[in-house]
């Protein structure tokens, strides 16, 4: 089965949103834990209130031909995309702070 991108995007975007917001809350004061916060509870929380308040809309992706199992796991995997990157981005950073700092 063809899994088409801009499918799993319309169905990843309010749980991209709802992710970054959640983790920045998770994550007040503590930025250094923001990558994985945003890889694991933040996605987690995301899915499942995505779920609780957008029941009908995944009827529109069971239409066409994409389970539940589908949608999640392939969220899941360009959720740990994107958190690795950050996480590649915070280290860089770091790395330019201990360089700058001296």
């Amino acid at each position: 089965m063809v899994i088409s991108l801009k499918h799993l995007w319309q169905f990843y975007k309010p749980i991209l949103f709802i992710n970054l917001v959640l983790s920045m809350a998770f994550c007040m004061g503590y930025v250094a834990y923001y990558p994985y916060v945003f890889m694991t509870a933040g996605y987690l929380c995301a899915a499942g209130l995505v779920r609780l308040f957008e029941r009908n809309t995944k009827f529109l992706f069971y239409n066409l031909g994409l389970s539940r199992k589908d949608l999640l796991v392939y969220t899941f995997l360009a959720n740990l995309l994107i958190s690795l990157l950050l996480l590649g981005l915070f280290h860089l950073l770091s790395l330019a702070y201990d360089e700058f700092k001296g």
